[in-house]
């Protein structure tokens, strides 16, 4: 049980901060360039609800025994962590270009912030959710 939890703990963790990292990307100068997805907007909602659900679902799945959806997780992880650093350098670009007059927009440094730290739960989540469980018979050897 106490795997379980902690995959659930990492996991939630995981896809709470790649929302607050959507959430921040839609509050930044950089989403009123092109169709960017401001605020509020069901495009924000949209994208929210996608990444959530696919750390939900699995976990779900996970939760009714299915323990293979711990791999499928692991590779929804991976491929949210691909983005990350690409976000954070964007976001660190768009801190001193997107304003006028050399201004800082302190939403974009932000922002980029919450994808380095976005990032690094996502690089943990490996070795604390991949850790093995130690059967009773090597208990008693130890």
């Amino acid at each position: 049980m106490r795997e379980e939890i902690r995959v659930t703990i990492w996991s939630i963790l995981a896809a709470g901060m790649l929302c607050l990292v959507m959430v921040s990307a839609s509050l930044t100068p950089l989403a009123a360039i092109g169709h960017g997805t401001r605020f509020g907007t069901s495009g924000m909602w949209y994208n929210m609800w996608f990444v959530s659900s696919g750390y939900v679902i699995p976990l779900i799945l996970y939760w009714l025994r299915v323990h293979v959806m711990k791999y499928v997780i692991a590779v929804v992880n991976g491929f949210w962590m691909i983005p990350l650093p690409f976000i954070a350098g964007i976001a660190f670009w768009g801190s001193r270009h997107m304003l006028p007059n050399g201004r800082t927009s302190i939403s974009c440094v932000v922002m980029g912030f919450l994808a380095l730290i976005s990032l690094g739960v996502n690089i943990l989540w490996y070795p604390v959710c991949r850790k093995k469980r130690k059967s009773n018979d090597t208990k008693k050897f130890l």
